[in-house]
């Protein structure tokens, strides 16, 4: 009795779990084929480009490596990224190869959007651009770092240039941009650099190539010396006036002196000596071959007895008395009455209360007694007044 009992408890597992022999599980949950292209693998982000303003839809062209967003509603919604091949078309799953280089992206954006809706018909499909390609651009001629740079579609001829550290004999009035049909296309570069013209420094595209010249030695260069940073050869503009000139080309010193600008200039009958104020600076024209010499600020001198003769700056509203001071005050041998002031027209002034002018020259004069006595001292004055007497009382 009892093993039929036991025999019965052990069968009684056997019979529930051979329930599931032989039978094969199948996954329910396993996804279904979606309708739609799977999103590829490229990251998603929008790419981070500076610009100037929104890109225009009818002037940009897409190119190779241009990246799209693309969402698709039909029941379900996805969204996923497309790049522009090599060969310039873009590949969407299901759908196809749509060539789009050379389009607009208005253009682009209407082939992708039919391409698609003629696939899934009744769909709502959404096409941005989020990333801008890259090329490289070589840049020649007047430039110190000649090479190839990176550009992007929405980056100009000026950016190009400056990375290319253009020379001071750059000609950036005839800058050459060469596309890949071989159309060679003029502008001038420095009206960008000093009105902030953007006709004159359009954007760039695959393919380009940009040439900035040398100017002409003779007809379209001068030279700059003086009171300024970097002395040396500058490129003019056509009917550039000196006041243009200083605006695009000069840096000047701390201590420039800009109210007498010199200016040689070659003639045929030798050279002439040209002085330019400031009220000129705007109507004076410069010609190739000019000499252009900024001048240093005239310093006030100070000279004859005092402690520290020399040079010092000018301050508006110090006397004469002021720069004796600044030049250690007057020697013994000084004459304490005798400061003359000449001024650079010529005119001499006497006194310490003289208010001084850019340029002027202080003197102290020795001292009327100094030249008399010399350095001695008033007992050893009077110890040979005594002896030159007693010597001539002996004689007679």
């Amino acid at each position: 009795m009892l093993q039929n009992r036991i025999l019965f408890v052990l069968l009684i597992p056997l019979a529930l779990f051979s329930q599931r022999f032989g039978v094969t599980e199948v996954n329910s949950e396993e996804p279904q084929e979606s309708i739609l292209p799977v999103a590829l693998s490229e990251q998603d982000q929008v790419q981070q480009v500076t610009l100037e303003l929104p890109i225009d839809d009818s002037t940009f062209t897409v190119g190779p490596s241009d990246k799209f967003s693309i969402s698709i509603e039909v029941g379900e919604t996805i969204t996923f990224t497309g790049i522009v091949t090599p060969g310039g078309s873009l590949l969407i799953p299901k759908v196809g190869n749509i060539e789009l280089f050379g389009k607009t992206l208005f253009e682009a954006k209407a082939l992708i959007r039919n391409r698609i809706q003629e696939n899934y018909r009744q769909s709502r499909v959404t096409v941005d651009l989020i990333g801008i390609r890259e090329f490289s651009v070589p840049v020649t001629g007047a430039v110190s770092e000649p090479g190839f740079y990176v550009s992007t579609p929405v980056m100009r001829v000026s950016t190009l240039v400056t990375m290319a550290n253009h020379n001071p004999l750059a000609d950036l009035g005839k800058v050459r941009i060469t596309d890949k049909m071989g159309t060679i296309i003029t502008v001038d570069v420095s009206k960008f650099f000093s009105e902030g013209d953007m006709k004159n420094n359009p954007t760039l595209n695959d393919g380009d190539q940009i040439h900035v010249p040398h100017s002409n030695i003779t007809r379209s260069v001068v030279v700059i010396r003086g009171a300024v940073e970097d002395a040396g050869y500058r490129s003019i503009l056509a009917a550039e006036t000196l006041s243009s000139l200083i605006s695009r080309q000069v840096k000047f010193q701390k201590d420039a002196d800009l109210e007498n600008v010199k200016v040689i200039r070659s003639g045929a009958n030798g050279p002439q000596f040209i002085t330019v104020t400031p009220s000129e600076y705007d109507s004076f024209l410069l010609t190739g071959g000019d000499e252009i010499e900024f001048l240093f600020e005239q310093p006030i001198n100070v000279l004859g007895f005092v402690a520290a003769p020399g040079s010092y700056q000018f301050i508006p509203g110090y006397t004469s008395s002021d720069y004796l001071h600044l030049a250690g005050g007057l020697l013994p041998a000084g004459a304490t009455k005798g400061v003359k002031v000449i001024r650079k027209n010529g005119d001499v002034l006497r006194g310490r209360d003289v208010i001084i002018q850019r340029g002027d020259i202080i003197e102290v004069r020795r001292s009327t007694i100094n030249i008399l006595v010399g350095e001695i001292s008033i007992l050893q004055f009077a110890s040979t007044l005594g002896t030159l007497i007693l010597a001539y009382s002996a004689i007679n």
